[in-house]
């Protein structure tokens, strides 16, 4: 599995771990140290923020997919020659829906000598001509690719993860990742899955076809019923709801109407952002979609038109 993995994401090298968020502290605990430092979106998943605290590295938070933002942080301390700068990013934000402008991070990184790694965790299987995320979407070469961490728990549908790189790295990680070498092996039945759910990922390239139809038809129909969805062009949509109460609401209220949708709410998010947050996937099919936009257009409106 990791052999087939690194040639299907262009990397040198692949190493399995048990969980996603045991690839991130991996990474970040496993290369990062006291004298390091790291450039963090600020909307980077709990598991990448908790990864660089207890890496002890100085964390920086940069605005979110803000690169003017973080090359100033960059500049303000030109003189960082004791370890290592490393700039983590997702590249599809897991909460949001947006992606990360990763060609011009990979741009800044090279001016400071940083390493860049790169969560795909909600990119993996549905963006790029192979499904194998946004680095290959962006068709950057393989000798210029981020680290990667990613799980198999999102459109692969098991479970464990892994972070890929070059040989170099890997072989450090080995040395020096603890949530690789202190915890039990993934089951190799598990293992034996997964690399058959890559293989349908990679030949079964309908599904991304139909899951961007299903994306389009989605924003299209909230669209046409007067509700105005976050943009993104990802299988994560969301409807802003701004407060906790509304947005409880709604998704009770769709629950109610058979429709599993979640509200997220702080501290998830930001305070006053609270959403609905609308999964996708290529199992939707139009009668599915068009039920959920029935049902929004209903709930929202109705509590849209309550007394305050």
């Amino acid at each position: 599995l990791e052999e087939r993995l690194a040639d299907w994401l262009g990397q040198q090298r692949v190493l399995l771990f048990s969980s996603g968020y045991m690839a991130n502290l991996g990474l970040l605990s496993g290369l990062l140290g006291r004298h390091d430092r790291v450039m963090m979106d600020r909307y980077n998943h709990a598991s990448l923020i908790d990864a660089a605290r207890l890496s002890r590295a100085t964390l920086h938070r940069y605005r979110h997919l803000d690169c003017s933002h973080l090359a100033s942080l960059l500049e303000r301390q030109p003189d960082h020659d004791r370890g290592m700068t490393m700039i983590s990013t997702e590249s599809v934000f897991s909460m949001d829906g947006d992606v990360a402008p990763l060609a011009s991070i990979k741009a800044i990184a090279d001016q400071h000598n940083a390493l860049v790694a790169v969560d795909e965790a909600h990119a993996l299987g549905v963006l790029g001509p192979t499904g194998a995320g946004h680095l290959e979407e962006l068709a950057m070469p393989a000798n210029l690719r981020p680290a990667v961490t990613a799980t198999f728990g999102k459109s692969l549908g098991t479970f464990g993860a892994f972070v890929a790189g070059d040989k170099d790295l890997i072989d450090m990680l080995l040395q020096s990742s603890r949530t690789a070498l202190f915890t039990t092996a993934a089951p190799a039945a598990l293992m034996a899955a997964t690399l058959v759910a890559v293989e349908l990922v990679i030949t079964e390239g309908w599904r991304r076809e139909v899951l961007d139809h299903n994306i389009k038809r989605f924003r299209a129909g909230v669209k046409a019923v007067g509700l105005l969805p976050v943009d993104s062009r990802t299988a994560i949509q969301l409807l802003p709801a701004g407060d906790n109460e509304t947005v409880m609401h709604w998704s009770q209220a769709l629950l109610e109407r058979g429709l599993l949708v979640p509200g997220i709410r702080p501290p998830t998010v930001p305070p006053g952002s609270a959403r609905l947050r609308i999964s996708l996937t290529a199992s939707h099919t139009d009668a599915h979609i068009d039920q959920l936009i029935d049902a929004l257009a209903v709930v929202c409106r109705k509590t849209d038109d309550e007394p305050n």
